[in-house]
């Protein structure tokens, strides 16, 4: 008979293996990439991309997709250098190529200086030549537009001078004051030199010198478009910011450690201690506290909630659902919702990770900027989703649990419960949700309802919960009827949330479209319906034991 004394001692041998998995799992992740140092001050310089103000760093990340497969066999400093050699050897513009010939021209001509002057104003307006300089480096802010950048290149431009009659580099076009401006024009061109002649380090460094030492003066401050006030230069934190999230490889590290709970809870339940149970949910709750870090930082770098794309999206249901499991376990005094959790960010977070879908901060599309409605009528149908996905899961393990005699009622029955309560929270999240976004839609295009696919297949999914709802409640439908609905209620999720945008890719809410996954979601579907076959058939073949459960 074991003692107290024996059993403390084994506590103490399972908390010492808890931490040794723990840290043997970290040294892990650490070796799999860890953040790069941010002291090199080339990486945080701010270049326009696609309507952001991104760093340097982030900016060389998404022009290598450009590059054709075979660049994955070159090193980053190789491509570096190949998007440098392009911005600076790429050919000549047409627009230069015709000012060159048409101040020719003049010259021949014998025209007086000033009139020369007037006609190449005339012709080719600075402005112009600046915009059709090129789109490689957007680092210099438009004196007239702000929000406007220009490439690098237009330092090297050159315009007639009546003085001397001669071509003479461009004046400062730029909102830095003048003396900025003729260091960053000098830095650049003595960078340009020193690329040619194939050693150009201490130019380099040069030039981002001056660009950062211009830019802190913009850094945080607005300007105005159209009448009305927009948050302007990003500040020199928020680039930084930028630089270690997109050093991080968060999809690899949620799902490794969302996958460690998962182990965490495993043992907890072969080996049920107290101190075990703790602290499998400690760790979790340690990884979500990482995952809610991650999100927050991602909300500051976007000025919004991070669900204007699929990808955002798929960062942020897991973090729903495991919310919701913390909240149903803290009521039911269980750490089962929180493993069905775990299970389901962990699963998540792997289809992100090997579906390489861009995890890239991007502007929010015109459709949805209104930062109101994306937060009332978007987060909340998105936040349910993670909700209904517990849900599923917890009915799967209910059903699985359910096909053994052992199992204790007690389990059956408290499974139950949390599968009712996280469907519950699901549909107080969709249908307002649902509800808002028609409000949205009359004020945005007039109309209320339009049947649109995202919309039908939202009525569908509330409607599919609603009768299983209402069939638990009016007892048609018991504990095992409530989970097989848990699961139907998923695949239809799964269709409203993947299937309208990428299988069947039309309606109004085209901003959400996409291709790739078909086959993988059909296997989904394949996999539960013979899940729901396998477990109704084995309750059947069990029909003594099944007598005392109504489903």
């Amino acid at each position: 008979m074991k003692t107290s004394s024996d059993s403390k001692c084994l506590d103490k041998v399972n908390l010492r293996f808890f931490f040794v998995i723990f840290f043997a799992g970290f040294l892990f992740l650490s070796e799999t990439g860890l953040p790069a140092s941010l002291s090199d001050p080339l990486k945080s310089i701010p270049v326009l991309f696609k309507g952001r103000f991104i760093p340097l760093q982030v900016y060389v990340k998404n022009k290598i997709k450009e590059f054709p497969e075979s660049s994955d066999s070159l090193s980053d400093a190789e491509v570096v250098r190949s998007l440098v050699s392009m911005h600076f050897l790429g050919p000549e513009n047409q627009s230069e190529k015709e000012f060159n010939t048409f101040l020719s021209g003049l010259k021949n001509q014998n025209i007086s200086p000033l009139e020369i002057k007037r006609s190449s104003e005339l012709y080719f307006p600075i402005k112009t030549r600046l915009e059709r300089a090129g789109n490689t480096f957007l680092a210099l802010p438009s004196a007239q537009d702000p929000g406007k950048w220009y490439s690098l290149r237009c330092l090297g431009l050159q315009v007639y001078d009546e003085q001397s009659d001669k071509l003479r580099p461009i004046t400062n076009f730029t909102f830095y004051d003048n003396l900025t401006f003729s260091e960053i024009q000098k830095s650049y061109l003595d960078f340009k030199s020193a690329f040619e002649k194939n050693s150009f380090e201490k130019e380099a460094a040069a030039l981002s010198e001056a660009l950062l030492k211009g830019y802190s003066s913009l850094a945080g401050r607005t300007y105005r478009i159209r009448g009305y006030e927009m948050p302007g230069f990003p500040s020199l934190f928020r680039l930084k910011l930028e630089v270690l999230l997109d050093t991080i490889p968060i999809a690899l590290y949620l799902w490794l450690s969302y996958s460690l709970c998962i182990l965490f809870f495993m043992i907890s339940y072969l080996y049920p201690r107290r101190t075990l149970s703790f602290t499998a949910s400690f760790l979790c709750f340690c990884v979500f506290f990482l995952h809610t870090a991650y999100l927050i930082a991602r909300c500051y770098l976007l000025s919004g909630p991070p669900v204007s794309n699929m990808a955002e999206t798929v960062l942020f249901v897991p973090w729903i659902a495991v919310l919701s499991g913390f909240s149903i376990s803290i009521f039911y005094r269980t750490t089962i919702p929180i493993f069905c959790a775990c299970i389901g960010a962990s699963v998540l977070f792997a289809l992100l990770k090997f579906s390489n879908i861009n995890l890239d901060p991007e502007n929010v599309r015109a459709v949805l900027n209104s930062r109101f409605w994306l937060t009332v009528h978007v987060l909340a149908v998105v936040s349910s989703y993670g909700a209904f996905i517990l849900a599923g899961i917890l009915g799967h393990l209910y059903l699985a649990a359910s096909i053994f005699p052992k199992i204790r009622e007690t389990f059956l029955e408290n499974t139950g419960k949390t599968i009712l309560y996280s469907i519950l929270i699901g549909l107080g999240l969709l249908i307002p949700g649902t509800i808002l976004g028609g409000v949205w839609a009359a004020q945005s295009w007039g109309r209320f309802w339009d049947w649109d696919p995202k919309e039908s297949w939202a009525f569908i999914t509330a409607c599919t919960y609603l009768i299983s709802i209402h069939a638990y409640y009016f007892k048609i439908i018991r504990d095992f009827g409530l989970a097989i609905s848990s699961i139907v209620g998923l695949t239809v999720v799964g269709f409203t949330w993947y299937g309208v945008n990428y299988i069947l890719g039309t309606g109004l809410h085209s901003y959400g479209f996409g291709k790739g996954g078909e086959s993988f979601f059909y296997l989904y579907l394949f996999v539960e319906i013979n899940f729901l076959v396998f477990i109704s058939l084995v309750r059947y073949l069990k029909s003594p034991y099944i007598e005392n459960h109504k489903i």
